[in-house]
């Protein structure tokens, strides 16, 4: 994992952003790519919420602001991507090379390139790095999904009061399907770099998920992983929420699970997990579709 694709919003958002990105991209010596993506990558009623009800001349000056807004969201991303670069004494790297240091570099997307671009950029990387802000609506919930179900690389999804994200435990949510053995393989650097790791299981019906935790141990520990495994009965809580309080439990500073929609109506499969996800996360979650 050298390639990481940090999307970059110009709110406060990218706070916690940024800091993610260097907890992981730090013990991997990996390479981070900053994109800022303008109103056409995001809602423009996240910058402006009058967009949505404006007719007539109203829509053009409901427009007309929604683009001043977005230079002035261009303008502040750069801006705290240098000054984190600078705090962290982060070089500038514009091509591949051999580094043992955290490297960066910055680029934006025309307004034109739309919510496609960003997926395009992703494809390209090892993981991307995007925020979530339940209150300003920063990244809307279609792009969210759109990274995790149309890029074919992993996301981390990180909510906006998340601070001084570290490495020191992981939780996965484990579950005998290909979306979460897909998940963790991908999570794999993460993983070796933390100091605690957690397999999360919760049986459901016929499920023998909890069957292979043993194995899947014993082939974690060939990466030099020694995790704790625990099963949890989930009685009548909705196993989402089970996860979810076994993960803080646990204090964990990342959850890996496998995400993936059933149609084109965002049914969402996996427990009903990931959409809660979206929507309630209140952990970074690195999902993988």
């Amino acid at each position: 994992m050298k390639s990481i694709l940090v999307a970059v919003s110009g709110t406060k958002t990218d706070d916690a952003v940024l800091g993610a990105a260097y907890a992981i991209a730090k013990p991997l010596n990996a390479h981070i790519d900053f994109l800022h993506s303008p109103i056409n990558a995001i809602n423009p009623a996240d910058y402006n919420p009058h967009v949505e009800f404006a007719r007539g001349d109203a829509v053009e000056l409901a427009l007309r602001t929604t683009l001043l807004n977005a230079k002035d969201a261009i303008a502040n991303a750069r801006s705290h991507v240098s000054r984190f670069c600078k705090m962290n004494n982060i070089p500038k790297a514009s091509y591949a090379a051999a580094m043992d240091r955290v490297t960066a570099n910055w680029s934006s997307n025309p307004i034109t390139a739309g919510i496609e671009g960003l997926i395009k950029a992703a494809r390209t990387h090892d993981l991307t790095i995007v925020g979530r802000s339940s209150a300003e609506r920063t990244w809307s919930r279609n792009l969210l999904e759109a990274l995790a179900t149309e890029t074919g690389r992993p996301v981390l999804i990180v909510p906006h009061d998340c601070r001084d994200m570290t490495l020191d435990t992981i939780a996965v949510w484990w579950k005998d399907q290909a979306a979460a053995a897909r998940a963790l393989t991908a999570a794999l650097p993460l993983l070796k770099a933390a100091d605690r790791v957690v397999l999360l299981n919760v049986p459901e019906d016929a499920d023998k998920a909890s069957d292979t935790l043993s194995e899947l141990s014993d082939q974690l520990g060939w990466h030099g992983i020694n995790p704790v495994l625990e099963i949890h009965d989930r009685g009548h809580r909705p196993t989402v929420r089970v996860l979810w309080s076994a993960s803080l439990r646990r204090q964990a500073d990342i959850v890996v699970m496998g995400g993936f929609s059933r149609s084109r109506i965002r049914e969402i499969l996996f427990g009903g997990c990931t959409q809660s996800v979206l929507e309630d996360g209140a952990r970074p979650v690195f999902m993988l579709h």
